[in-house]
């Protein structure tokens, strides 16, 4: 889809640089010799005996963890500080990587593949998992300032209609095998199986902007929230007025909507509908991320850190992917000015009182009744 969108752009800027009269379009090329070998390119460059073939590397960027001069150092970190020969150089161990999260195959499968033992690939996974790991501060990033908050609160009004919105909240239970040692049945979560508890918060652009990886499946969502960072910051006052979007298994907070568990008026009606329907991105999130990476669906590893490395790796790799996908497409933004117009000029949410009250009778009522 994306180089079919780009391809006469591409053809006409080749022909431009290469000074060439005419780039004819052609069909099926035939070997004349050997006719099992065949090509379909996208032109013909007459005068200079030439084919064009118009390639997307939209499908590559995930090797940003690789050629992005600012991380040279991370580069080296995967080279081993050793004079022997035939060492294998640190574009095939991320390709080596990428191909085991994304397959979910066995080590041994992957190193028949790459023509390594088994062995090296385990050790070259679980190095570059830890690599890429490391680069969750440059990719996975709650708004912070007002101008972010602003933004994320206006892209999602925009999309969805719900205000003061910077985030929605959920955890996905990440299956895994036991870890054995005596508290290995904290593991167990409610539906029998060992399983890590995500903590994920996306945006309005399917963007993980906070992950909290390392509590065992038998929490609860709502304890892994308290005791987490975000929520600190959140009763900082940090965030200003932004609110998180939760499912009914979280508590309702100033800064956390829930949905009302017995809806008696219009306004809370529509407030449940259009909670619900923003809160669901969460969800198409978890939908996304487990369909392009099967490690999501079921891990092998031994070790808990090894497990939460690649946990969060697995969030800078959607990250990465997501923002790549998000340059070819557009974002749809909201005007900032507007949203401020309409929303932060029109009601106040007052301290010391029910927050998810004050948002139905003053926000939502007036949808109904204006």
């Amino acid at each position: 889809m994306f180089g079919r969108q780009y391809e006469e752009d591409a053809i006409q800027k080749l022909k431009t640089a290469i000074n060439a009269h005419s780039i004819v379009k052609c069909g099926l090329f035939i070997d004349e010799i050997y006719e099992m070998l065949a090509c379909t390119p996208d032109g013909v460059v007459e005068e200079e005996d030439a084919i064009v073939k118009v390639k997307a590397l939209y499908r590559a960027e995930p090797m940003d963890v690789y050629r992005n001069r600012r991380r040279g150092q991370r580069r080296r970190d995967l080279l081993h500080d050793d004079q022997r020969n035939e060492q294998i150089p640190p574009r095939t161990q991320i390709l080596i990587t990428l191909r085991f999260l994304a397959s979910g195959a066995f080590y041994k499968v992957i190193g028949d593949f790459a023509g390594i033992s088994k062995s090296t690939v385990w050790s070259i996974i679980h190095r570059v998992i830890h690599r890429i790991a490391s680069l969750r501060d440059e990719y996975i990033h709650f708004p912070t300032t007002q101008q972010e908050i602003r933004q994320t609160q206006a892209d999602f009004f925009v999309r969805f209609g719900f205000p003061r919105v910077v985030g929605c909240i959920d955890c996905k239970h990440i299956q895994i095998r036991s870890f054995g040692g005596p508290d290995a049945e904290l593991f167990r979560n409610r539906d029998n199986y060992f399983s890590i508890n995500t903590q994920v918060v996306c945006n309005a652009h399917l963007e993980i902007t906070d992950i909290v990886a390392r509590w065992p499946g038998s929490s609860h969502d709502s304890t892994i929230f308290h005791n987490s960072r975000l929520m600190a910051n959140f009763e900082a006052a940090n965030y200003q007025d932004g609110l998180l979007l939760g499912d009914a298994g979280y508590p309702s907070l100033p800064f956390l909507m829930t949905p009302v568990a017995q809806p008696n008026t219009p306004q809370e009606v529509l407030y449940n509908e259009s909670q619900i329907r923003t809160r669901g991105h969460i969800e198409r999130l978890f939908g996304i991320w487990a369909r392009k990476w099967p490690f999501i669906s079921g891990s092998r590893f031994k070790h808990r850190e090894n497990t939460f490395a690649a946990i969060v790796a697995l969030a800078v790799l959607h990250n990465i992917v997501r923002q790549r996908q998000l340059m070819w497409i557009g974002r749809v933004t909201g005007d900032v000015n507007e949203y401020t117009r309409i929303i932060h000029n029109t009601f106040n949410i007052q301290p010391n009182q029910n927050a998810r009250q004050q948002i139905i009778d003053n926000y939502f009522y007036r949808l109904i009744h204006d």
